[in-house]
């Protein structure tokens, strides 16, 4: 696609100073950058990634260089706040390589000083040599790709480090000065209630600044949801799930941890400020493959396979697959959406700007189930409507 998206060129990307959420700044503006390789496929997975040889991970740098030049030449200007690596699997490239492609992309959009740098790394990984190299090329925040302290569960998941190799890396990356968060899975078919208890308390033990929860979503495609429709595997229980959650947010809760997006809970201090970004519809710009950006009421995202991205890239084009301009309509359900997904929730301002529920029943209804709560003019979820949060903000705009 030769053409930018629409509103791109020449935009100045947001410029008001980050607001302040879950105890932290939210930076104006973030770049993402997406490593799709993996050492292997998880059973469940159906992220945009893909395993090649490593031969392919020069391409790779070389394209998202290019792409990250493209995109400063249509900004105005830039300087992002934050920088985030994710995938696939980041920690798999060799740190010299993602080092000078890191460099590139924070001269290019001015990263700030100060500025939060996170990696996506899986706990094979990690070792003392690395965690270095790491650091040397600026990264401050790991996000480690545990899912389970369970090794039944992790056998199932696909995973490729056992419990204790997990455990042992985010003791490391810990020791090291990282901040780190750690991905967990529930809901795992075959995981019971005590399971999930005790990879929760082990998660708690080695006292990481962040631990994000998501529950098990089968995928058409998947190797896993392939088991289960052959009866191989019995299909997540959405119920057990239910119970799942509810005891994290206990758990999590009774050890100090804050409960700031409807999967993510940090100490004081220590929320994720590049996700912010997107929770609070800040803009971004997505390098790599299949990535994805918001700029000027305008989302686009970038060809998926590595071979047409990266012709498009080193050729001067920007690598775009499509867009979408939001209209106002849509912005409106987006604010209100990962709104009530932050703890923060909304203003009630927000519904006699729209019109929906304009007396306030439906609220009220919502709130006499348990399902929201109140706080003056903020209307947020309870820790029962978060589970059922898709649900409430149907009834919401309904």
């Amino acid at each position: 696609m030769d053409a930018a998206p629409p509103g791109i060129q020449g935009r100045k990307p947001r410029a008001w100073p980050g607001r302040c959420a879950a105890g932290v700044e939210v930076p104006a503006f973030g770049v993402y950058v997406h490593v799709p390789f993996c050492a292997s496929r998880c059973s469940y997975c159906d992220f945009n990634t893909y395993v090649l040889p490593r031969g392919t991970w020069k391409i790779w740098a070389r394209a998202v260089v290019a792409e990250a030049r493209v995109a400063r030449e249509l900004l105005e200007e830039a300087e992002a706040g934050s920088l985030y690596v994710g995938g696939g699997t980041p920690s798999l490239i060799d740190p010299d390589l993602l080092g000078r492609v890191l460099n590139e992309v924070a001269s290019l959009f001015s990263l700030t000083s100060g500025a939060e740098v996170s990696l996506e790394a899986n706990p094979e990984d990690v070792t003392p040599a690395r965690l270095r190299a790491w650091q040397r090329i600026g990264a401050t925040r790991l996000s480690l790709g545990v899912q389970s302290f369970s090794g039944r569960v992790l056998s199932t998941l696909g995973r490729r480090a056992g419990a204790d190799q997990c455990e042992k890396a985010t003791l490391m990356a810990l020791e090291a000065g990282f901040q780190v968060n750690l991905d967990l899975i529930y809901g795992t078919p075959g995981e019971s209630l005590e399971e999930w208890g005790e990879t929760l308390q082990r998660a708690i033990s080695v006292s990481p600044q962040h631990i994000s929860c998501y529950a098990l979503t089968l995928e058409e495609g998947t190797p896993m949801m392939r088991e289960v429709r052959r009866a191989r595997l019995p299909a997540p229980d959405p119920d057990l799930q239910a119970e799942m959650y509810l005891l994290a947010v206990e758990e999590l809760g009774r050890a100090g941890y804050t409960r700031y997006e409807v999967s993510n809970w940090a100490l004081p201090g220590h929320a994720c400020r590049h996700n912010l970004i997107y929770w609070t519809r800040g803009e971004y710009w997505g390098l790599g493959p299949g990535a994805h950006s918001f700029l000027g009421g305008t989302r686009f995202w970038n060809l998926r396979r590595l071979g047409p991205y990266a012709r498009a890239a080193l050729s001067g084009r920007l690598p775009v697959a499509g867009w979408e301009v939001l209209t106002r309509e849509e912005e409106w359900l987006e604010r209100l959406f990962l709104g009530l997904r932050l703890a923060d929730g909304v203003d009630d301002v927000l519904f006699g700007e729209t019109g929906w529920d304009p007396d306030g029943r439906v609220r009220e209804e919502l709130r006499a189930m348990g399902l929201l709560l109140r706080e003056g003019q903020r209307i947020r979820l309870s820790p029962r409507g978060a589970l059922l949060s898709n649900e409430v903000f149907v009834r919401l705009v309904s």
